[in-house]
């Protein structure tokens, strides 16, 4: 990364920069699953990816948008993986790795979705831009909901005793109020009108 920067700050040596740059997210990308387990690597890539999105629509290039989706599509595959390991009994509610991952991945298809749909230097670059953010949102929006349907399913499962089903039916409510707010909110501060979908 310092070579690709310093490479950068010469108008010649731009192809120099953007071969550098190239390696250095390849290895990082390829790094993190050596040093950190599943959900951990999940939630880097989901955050590499929805990063990548943006650097890839701000330079109107379509080879790092489109290795930027894919890494959010690898981080799930990731993510999937990580589970066929024994659940940790003794994990806490919400502070968890597998929720924190969901969560991350789930932020960044929602950002990404914004980045596509909600501005209009995406929908500027290519028409199509629009749609991928709807799928983008949409995907962003399924892994917020699964998320916390399965925290709230866990916690019931290990920790309430009695009436379980009322308090899945209670926090399941709570988490869809606290959701909708959320969308609404969005929908007012960031100018974005899909996020009204959650509503």
């Amino acid at each position: 990364v310092v070579v690709a920067w310093l490479a950068r700050r010469r108008a010649r040596l731009a192809l120099l920069f953007d071969a550098m740059l190239a390696l250095a997210v390849i290895f990082a990308t390829l790094a993190v699953p050596l040093a950190f387990s599943g959900p951990t690597t999940s939630a880097a890539w989901a955050i590499e990816g929805a990063a990548i999105v943006w650097v890839g629509v701000r330079e109107r290039r379509l080879a790092p948008f489109a290795f930027g989706l894919s890494m959010q599509l690898a981080a799930a595959g990731a993510f999937f993986t990580s589970l066929l390991g024994a659940p940790d009994a003794n994990a806490l509610p919400v502070l968890n790795s597998p929720y924190i991952a969901m969560l991350l991945i789930a932020l960044a298809g929602l950002f990404t979705g914004w980045w596509l749909h909600g501005r209009n230097e995406a929908r500027a670059w290519h028409a199509w831009m629009p749609d991928v953010g709807s799928a983008a949102a949409v995907w962003g929006l399924l892994w917020w909901l699964s998320g916390g349907l399965h925290e709230i399913l866990v916690y019931a499962s290990r920790h309430v005793d009695l009436h379980a089903d009322r308090f899945v039916v209670d926090a399941t409510a709570l988490f869809a109020a606290g959701t909708a707010w959320l969308a609404h909110l969005a929908r007012r501060k960031l100018a974005w009108p899909i996020a009204e979908w959650p509503p």
